[in-house]
């Protein structure tokens, strides 16, 4: 299981100018940062060092430290508000502080540079926003969709965000362990994939030829 922290900062190396720039300091080889959130009533403390992210919340009044916002089953209004005020933050330093793209986690950078090196074949945005289609050169016709996204979004009980690919293959296939329900694609011949080491890379690459083979032939199309 992904700590609370990994659950919104991948497990990346961020851009050392970007944290100093975001406010962090540098000491000991870690880069510290601290804040207040919720209107004052707590100081949260950041430490990043290497690809670790660590927090830690200590309420304002008492100096206490307060750990229920990093307890899954912890629930209610009160601790649902500051959790939700913490990941504002995690998710304001991934966002100006991180690669960005999905393309830098592992199993995805190394099934591009497969495509890459064997069909010259590379990923274009075509919503403008992180969502990444490969389509086959001679036809254009799609046979991989790379979405970063809460794995919830194909019905994994769990509250992670991941690379989901779409690829074309049987819906009928589908085994809620290797093939999900194809996210907002046609569930009869497409689904979906959770890139997250939970399937190795040889068997992905296997099913995304079989999918571009599908996308063989025929116009230009989705």
């Amino acid at each position: 299981m992904p700590s609370f922290e990994e659950t919104y900062i991948p497990k990346q190396t961020p851009s050392p100018e970007a944290l100093l720039s975001f406010g962090f300091v540098l000491e000991d080889g870690a880069f510290l940062y601290s804040t207040q959130v919720l209107d004052g009533a707590f100081l949260l403390r950041v430490r990043i060092q290497d690809k670790d992210v660590e927090t830690s919340l200590l309420e304002t009044e008492t100096g206490e430290p307060y750990e229920l916002y990093r307890i899954d089953n912890a629930h209610g209004e009160y601790v649902g508000a500051v959790r939700e005020a913490v990941k504002d933050v995690l998710l304001d330093i991934k966002r100006r502080c991180y690669p960005t793209s999905w393309t830098m986690r592992e199993q995805p950078s190394k099934i591009l540079a497969y495509l890459k090196e064997t069909y010259n074949e590379e990923p274009d945005y075509p919503w403008q926003d992180e969502f990444g289609v490969l389509r086959r050169k001679d036809n254009q016709k799609w046979y991989a969709l790379f979405m970063p996204l809460p794995v919830s979004k194909v019905g994994i009980q769990e509250e992670r965000n991941e690379v989901i690919m779409n690829i074309r293959h049987d819906g009928q296939a589908v085994d809620h362990r290797i093939f999900y329900p194809a996210y907002h694609m046609t569930k009869k011949t497409w689904v979906s994939m959770v890139l997250d080491g939970s399937v190795p890379l040889e068997e992905i690459l296997g099913f995304i030829e079989e999918s571009r083979e599908l996308a063989k032939g025929g116009k230009k199309s989705r």
